[in-house]
This record gives structure tokens, C-alpha cells and sequence, in this order.
């Protein structure tokens, strides 16, 4: 992502500023081409002055002060410059000499005044670019977050889960690892809705995604929101008993939250989870993971909820010539 600073606000914030007979403030890009100047002369914007002596020592120096004479009006100007920090620009301020000049008793002071004077307006105007900047760059890691994320719980969301799964799956290919993948679904969660009101089925669905956190401690671990009341945990380098294992413990972890569900006759909000898991290849379909996964739930709900089956063909999964000869 590329952030950008608005040109016009930058001549705005400049154009007050008187800067006497010859001085001048211009923004360069940090190839030679002038971006901004006050006074503003209209047929030097966009000009290019990169082979010129003064700018070749702007591009080759990151900050200075120096006299020289102008490519532009042929004025010669006290320079003080610098690049700003993160920006490809640089920003200079001159004065000229003659002014710095006159009268001769008042040199020291004027000149020793006026450098304080630029050398504040240079970090002024590269504090306001920093600003600028960070503003922008959050604002954009905001919307990285926003698209990758559940508004409601916080978790990934589908497409993000799709990703990550996508790459996890090439890594176990490349290895050999197992890969495992929990559907993790709340039991009766329309009779809930309808019995105690959709926040609390907001509520519901939070305190899932929450268990699901504390339990999902990895580093490449993923829990995300797959769908309404679908969750789905990913577990790289994970077998089935190891899949098995976290998904019992989430399983009861829910329960023991001990929250009312007099739709279901557990008389507590519960979740049903089915697991698959494989060594995938390259033979084998992307989604079959996914669609054992989703079997497996499919099993655990036909066993009376509340419970955990792990795919009864993971074989099939892993070795596809196998499972056809059964």
C-alpha cells in the first residue's frame, strides 16, 4: 500500500508565509522535479531540475545549509534543506544573500534569527509530513484488519481462513506433515435465537469464539467465524489424536461456561465438532479436507450433539489409491 500527501493542502499551509523579496520554500521529489513552491510561479511546477548544481547537492545530501546561486532567476540564496524522513522528497528554504546582507551591522542577528527561523519551519513542515503519514499508514492497517476479521468475535473470517488454509495445506504437502481441521458448530443455535433474542445469540457466539482462542495457542494455529454459528480451527503439524484431544477440550470448556439453553436437553449451550485430518498431496483435491471436516460434523450432530467425531475415511484423505481399493 502506497500512502499519499494531498499537494494542495501543502500550498495551502504555505502560501501565507511571506518570505521577503527573494526567498522561496520548494518541495522537490527526490529525483529533481519541484513539486511546490512559495511563491508560487505556475511555470516552474513539475519542472525538472536534477542537472542543475544546487538540486544535484539537495539529491546527494540528505540536510545542509549552503549559498548558491539560483538555475531558476539567477538569484543567489542562502539554501537550507533536508529530506524528510520516509518521503521520497526533500524540502528547501531560501533566502537571498543580498537580504541577509543588509544592513551590514544587523548580519549576525538577522542571519542567526533567520536560520533558527528556517531550520523551525523545516522541522515543522517534516513534523506535518510524519504526521500525515501515520495517519494514513493506520488508517490503512485498519483496513487490513477490517477485511480479514469477524466484526462480531474478532476471529479470521472465511477469507481469511481460505488463505491460511491454502498455505498450511502446500507447507504439509512440501513436509509430509499431518494437517487437522476442526467444524465447530453450536448445537440448536436458531432455537436459541428465537427463544432468548439474537444479542443474546450474539452474546453465544462471542463466548464460543473466545473458548476457541484460549485454546488455539500456536503460532500457526487459526480459529476463525466459517459462518453463522460454523466455526473452524486450524491445526498444522497436528495428527488425529492430537486434533482429538483439543477438540474434546474445547468441547467441554464450552459446556462448563454454564450458559442457559433450554432448547437443548443438555440444558446449556453446547457444540458438536467434527475433525479431519490427512498428510495431503498433490493428488489430492484442496476442499477434501474441508468436506471430511464437514462429514464429520454431519456425524456428530447424528449422534445427539454435544460430542466429537473424527471422520471415519481419514485414510481416504491421505492415501486416495488406499481408499479406493476398500
Amino acid at each position: 500500500m502506497v500512502s499519499g500527501i494531498s499537494l494542495s493542502k501543502i500550498h495551502d499551509r504555505l502560501k501565507g508565509l511571506d518570505m521577503g523579496r527573494d526567498g522561496s520554500i520548494t518541495l522537490f521529489r527526490d529525483d529533481g522535479i519541484v513539486l511546490v513552491r512559495q511563491p508560487y510561479l505556475e511555470r516552474q511546477i513539475n519542472q525538472d531540475l536534477s542537472d542543475t548544481p544546487n538540486v544535484q547537492r539537495f539529491i546527494r545530501e540528505s540536510s545542509g545549509t549552503f549559498d548558491g546561486t539560483a538555475a531558476l532567476d539567477g538569484v543567489r540564496r542562502l539554501y537550507t534543506f533536508k529530506r524528510i524522513d520516509g518521503l521520497p522528497l526533500f524540502l528547501t528554504v531560501s533566502k537571498g544573500v543580498d537580504e541577509f546582507l543588509a544592513p551590514w551591522r544587523q548580519k549576525a542577528l538577522i542571519q542567526s534569527g533567520l536560520t533558527l527561523l528556517l531550520c523551525a519551519a523545516v522541522m515543522g513542515l517534516t513534523y506535518l509530513f510524519q504526521r500525515e503519514l501515520r495517519r494514513r499508514t493506520s488508517a490503512e492497517a485498519k483496513l487490513v484488519q477490517l477485511a480479514s476479521t469477524d466484526d462480531l468475535t474478532g476471529l479470521a473470517n472465511r477469507r481469511t481462513f481460505r488463505e491460511f488454509f491454502e498455505r498450511e495445506r502446500r507447507q504439509a504437502i512440501r513436509t509430509g506433515s499431518w494437517l487437522s481441521l476442526l467444524y465447530v458448530d453450536a448445537d440448536f443455535f436458531k432455537a436459541y435465537n428465537d427463544h432468548y433474542g439474537h444479542g443474546k445469540g450474539d452474546d453465544l457466539l462471542c463466548a464460543i469464539a473466545s473458548t476457541l482462542k484460549e485454546h488455539v495457542e500456536r503460532p500457526r494455529d487459526l480459529a476463525a467465524r466459517y459462518g453463522g454459528e460454523e466455526f473452524t480451527v486450524l491445526l498444522p503439524d497436528t495428527d488425529p489424536s492430537g486434533a482429538r484431544m483439543i477438540a474434546e477440550e474445547i468441547r467441554e470448556a464450552i459446556m462448563l461456561m454454564g450458559i442457559e439453553h433450554k432448547r437443548n436437553s443438555h440444558g446449556l449451550a453446547t457444540v458438536s465438532i467434527g475433525i479431519a485430518s490427512a498428510r495431503p498431496s498433490l493428488s489430492t483435491p484442496a476442499d477434501t479436507l474441508l468436506e471430511a471436516a464437514d462429514n464429520a460434523l454431519y456425524q456428530a450432530k447424528a449422534a445427539g450433539r454435544n460430542c466429537v467425531r473424527l471422520h471415519h475415511t481419514t485414510l481416504a484423505v491421505v492415501h486416495p489409491v488406499e481408499a479406493k481399493a476398500e
